[in-house]
């Protein structure tokens, strides 16, 4: 009766089983025998709740893998996956506590998933990522050209029902009214005398090539990038030429060249340190975006949401996007650490759409009182707790613990792009450098050089990057070298003088590798 009374106190009710021990002992052994005759009806998810091996935890069939959950069981995650609400994510944490990891083995793993992704990089966090794994950077000496037209744009048009050029120059007219005070129809004009210059007119083959030296294309192609005028190449009346001259060569300068990137890249870098004191053309790099993606998944990365709250145009472009970004198999992850600055500003109006339009929050360490404030998941005081690489995964009112982890591969590039500066372990002799790594080479270099020699080469890699887009000619060696060549006096080609005191072989092989074949498009010597 003891027994009974302390079940019952925890509203367990049971029965003493007078002269039927028998029966009910074989009932409860797993031999799916029932001679108790007793039957009691199960909910599925009271049923779940008592499964052998039951354990919170998420794994989707085609996700990727963010961690080990406290039961030390792999948590995989598809953020695209119809069952969820949308595939929208917001990542907290105050620096230092692994969000930035994450962040970034989390783009790791999307790429070498099949995932596009899209990276709006205010601090120039993650180009060192987009080398390694081939992706392209928009920003310093990479251009588009917006009066590209491209096979998105042809395609629209005829959506549209439009003819193509028709259509491409209106896209281009309601671009620059919003920074030129030039009447629509003058801009028109300027447009199309300028494609005309170019060969281009409203017939779509002046655009296209069905053949080409010795190869004839059954299904034409689009003719090269350099075959397009660009924002140069308009002449505008004399009253309007300081204003545009001016712009072009300040707030639209990387959209004044010939384009000289991938379009199509899976990896995309965005450099916003500049582009952000300008909100306009934010606000119209995210509407680009948003037409450039499709039918592929597509993540857009925004970093350091927060920095992007001193423009309510930017803001409520981003919150358009959480809208409509499902329609178009897309998600958008924002990025932040002062979720308090982002938060008060409009009184949290933006925030707060944007944080209602995610279905999963990742919180790292942060400030426990902050984030209950604004995450109406269930959270206890242990966030405050949370060791470095540890988060808190909110989905819908359901949160899970999970230890981000990463193999030796993915954090070799994460380690190496938070360590560029700075004397690397233990290197083979034939094993590439980190690129910007300032000169500190090899462990078997002589003292002297990594005292006087480190300083010599940072130089010159700092004259190369100044103006990489433009060399033409390099000249590579020792201190012989370094001294006998005058780079000035070489007057055919555009010369840099790259020889460093006790350069050897390895040097040599590092710069032409990583440095001179990749990034000098103009290469001739």
């Amino acid at each position: 009766m003891e027994t009974k009374s302390k079940f019952y106190s925890k509203g367990v009710l049971s029965e003493i089983t007078n002269f039927r021990h028998l029966n009910f002992y074989l009932s409860n052994i797993p031999l799916f025998f029932n001679r108790s005759n007793n039957k009691l009806f199960l909910t599925t998810d009271s049923l779940s709740n008592i499964f052998p091996f039951y354990t919170e935890n998420i794994v989707d069939e085609k996700g990727i893998i963010i961690g080990k959950n406290e039961e030390n069981r792999v948590c995989i995650l598809d953020i695209f996956n119809d069952k969820y609400e949308n595939s929208n994510m917001c990542i907290f944490g105050c620096s230092g506590s692994g969000k930035s990891f994450f962040a970034k083995l989390f783009i790791i793993r999307n790429y070498y998933h099949g995932i596009r992704q899209i990276i709006l990089d205010v601090e120039n966090e993650y180009e060192y990522i987009s080398n390694k794994l081939n992706g392209t950077s928009i920003g310093n000496y990479q251009y588009i050209n917006i009066l590209e037209i491209t096979t998105k744009d042809i395609e629209k048009a005829t959506k549209e029902e439009k003819n193509y050029l028709e259509y491409k120059i209106e896209k281009i007219v309601e671009f620059l009214s919003n920074y030129i005070n030039i009447r629509k129809n003058e801009l028109r004009d300027y447009l199309f005398n300028t494609y005309e210059k170019f060969g281009i007119n409203k017939n779509i083959s002046t655009i296209q090539k069905i053949k080409e030296k010795n190869s004839i294309y059954l299904t034409p192609k689009m003719i090269e990038s350099n075959k397009y005028p660009t924002l140069k190449d308009v002449n505008v009346d004399e009253i309007y030429k300081e204003q545009y001259e001016k712009l072009i060569q300040n707030e639209l300068k990387y959209f004044s060249k010939v384009t000289n990137i991938d379009m199509n890249s899976p990896l995309m870098i965005i450099k916003m340190d500049e582009l952000i004191k300008h909100p306009q053309i934010v606000v119209d790099i995210l509407k680009n975006i948003m037409d450039y993606i499709g039918e592929d998944k597509t993540i857009i990365y925004i970093d350091e949401v927060w920095k992007y709250s001193k423009s309510e145009n930017v803001l409520s472009e981003i919150f358009n996007m959480y809208k409509t970004i499902r329609k178009r198999n897309g998600s958008i992850i924002t990025i932040t650490q002062d979720i308090t600055d982002f938060f008060d500003y409009k009184e949290g109006r933006y925030a707060k759409s944007i944080l209602n339009n995610s279905c999963f929050k990742m919180i790292f360490k942060t400030d426990v009182n902050e984030i209950k404030n604004i995450i109406n998941c269930q959270l206890d005081n242990n966030i405050s707790f949370l060791n470095k690489g540890e988060t808190i995964l909110c989905v819908g009112n359901n949160n899970l613990k999970i230890k981000v982890q990463a193999n030796d591969f993915e954090r070799g590039i994460i380690n190496a792009d938070d360590n560029r500066i700075g004397f690397p372990n233990k290197m083979e002799d034939d094993e590439l450098l980190d690129l910007d790594s300032a000169g500190f080479y090899f462990e078997y270099y002589p003292e002297n050089f990594l005292q006087s020699s480190s300083v010599e080469l940072a130089m010159k890699l700092q004259m190369f990057w100044e103006k990489y887009g433009e060399w033409e000619c390099f000249t590579l060696g020792s201190s012989m070298l370094l001294d006998a060549v005058v780079d000035t006096s070489i007057t055919s080609y555009k010369t840099l003088n790259m020889g460093v005191t006790l350069a050897d072989i390895h040097l040599f092989k590092y710069l032409l590798v990583n440095y001179l074949f990749p990034y000098a498009d103009n290469l001739k010597a």
